[in-house]
């Protein structure tokens, strides 16, 4: 039986001592997008942004345009 395996990256910025953070990861439908969600401290998603990795590479620009 063969099995088809794959590492999944995702990071998390966490706020020290509160429990919220944010997740930075490929999205679960697995259509090859960009997922951003920020969870509060009880581990619900408060906010969510997916979008495309051309897209995500002009987020990353702006913000490195703008000195962030």
């Amino acid at each position: 039986m063969a099995h088809d395996y794959e590492i999944e990256t995702i990071k998390r910025i966490y706020t020290n001592g509160t429990g919220e953070y944010i997740h930075i990861g490929p999205d679960a439908e697995g259509l090859d997008l960009l997922d951003i969600r920020q969870y509060d401290d009880t581990g619900k998603c408060t906010a969510r942004i997916t979008m495309s990795k051309e897209q995500a590479k002009l987020v990353k620009q702006a913000l490195d345009e703008l000195g962030i």
